[in-house]
C-alpha cells in the first residue's frame, strides 16, 4: 500500500489527537460512498477535517491553507453527520497544529464575503 504525504501529515495531528485523555475512538469518515482523505470522526461525536501546509511563505513567513467550496462542503456535510465539526491545520515546517471550530472558518469566510462583496470559489483565510 502507497504512502502519501498527507498519511504522514494528517498522522501528526491525529495523534495529538489520540493522546488526549477524553480520546476513545477514531475512523475515517465516509461520505457520497467514498471514505474521506481529510475527516475524521472522533469519539463518534466529533468530526476533523485536516488540512496542511509544508512552509510558509517566504514573503509573510506566513502558512497558507486554501479552502475550495467541495472542502466547505465537506466540513459542513461532516457536521451534520457528528453534531459538531473541527478544521485541524498542520504546519508541517514549524511542527504545529492549530484547531479551529467550523463556525470560527465560517466567521472568517463570511468576513471576506463582506469586504470583497461577493462570494468566491476558494479562500484563503489569514490568521
Amino acid at each position: 500500500m502507497k504512502i502519501n504525504d498527507d498519511h504522514f501529515y494528517h498522522g501528526a495531528a491525529l495523534i495529538q489527537i489520540a493522546e488526549h485523555l477524553q480520546f476513545t475512538a477514531i475512523k475515517a469518515v465516509t461520505a457520497d460512498g467514498r471514505v474521506s482523505r481529510s475527516s475524521f470522526l472522533v469519539n463518534n461525536d466529533i468530526a476533523v477535517f485536516l488540512k496542511y501546509a509544508e512552509k510558509p511563505t517566504k514573503t509573510f513567513n506566513e502558512y497558507v491553507f486554501t479552502f475550495y467550496l467541495d472542502h466547505l462542503d465537506e466540513i459542513e456535510r461532516i457536521e451534520q453527520k457528528a453534531g459538531k465539526a473541527f478544521v485541524a491545520l498542520v504546519c508541517i515546517q514549524a511542527r504545529q497544529i492549530c484547531c479551529i471550530s467550523r463556525d470560527e472558518l465560517t466567521d472568517i469566510i463570511e468576513e471576506r464575503k463582506r469586504a470583497k462583496g461577493s462570494a468566491e470559489d476558494r479562500y484563503t483565510p489569514y490568521w
